[in-house]
């Protein structure tokens, strides 16, 4: 755990030094060498790192680093409630003000696919997943109707 501790912290001081540092010579083989530093249990580097500088400074600053996880808890808490009363609030003005297009849309779109006269299922006695789609005698013809429904009607 110190290990990672440790190194969260070099990959946050590393992103803002590299901008400044990485024109100096070595500098990627000097980083190479501090993360197997860091890294292999003979040097223990991180365990050092861990307990000489990180731990001291978290127990000084523990009461703080505590509210501030409180407050950080609640601000969360309030801007997530804050942002569903909005999303909900401009979804509603949103559908008041393209409600009735978006039905008008949806009922042609409903009436070019199927209509209720078009089709009738066959014997009920069978399974929804075999169940075929018969046409109706209502004066089209069987190709027309799979003209119109070639997108819903499956193939064979």
């Amino acid at each position: 755990m110190m290990y990672w501790i440790v190194f969260a912290l070099f990959v946050v001081i590393e992103t803002f030094t590299d901008i400044f540092l990485s024109w100096f010579p070595f500098y990627y083989e000097l980083k190479i060498a501090f993360v197997i530093w860091l890294l292999l249990p003979t040097f223990k580097g991180s365990s050092f790192i861990y307990r000489k500088l990180l731990h001291p400074y978290l127990v000084k600053n523990e009461q703080d680093i505590d509210l501030y996880i409180e407050r950080s808890k609640e601000l969360g808490s309030q801007a997530l409630v804050t942002l569903g009363k909005q999303s909900v609030e401009v979804a509603q003005r949103t559908l008041a003000q393209k409600g009735p297009v978006w039905r008008s849309v949806s009922a042609q779109y409903l009436d070019q696919i199927v209509s209720q006269r078009d089709i009738d299922y066959a014997d009920d006695d069978q399974t929804d997943a075999s169940r075929s789609v018969l046409v109706k005698d209502s004066g089209d013809d069987a190709t027309s109707f799979k003209e119109r429904c070639s997108q819903c009607w499956p193939s064979p």
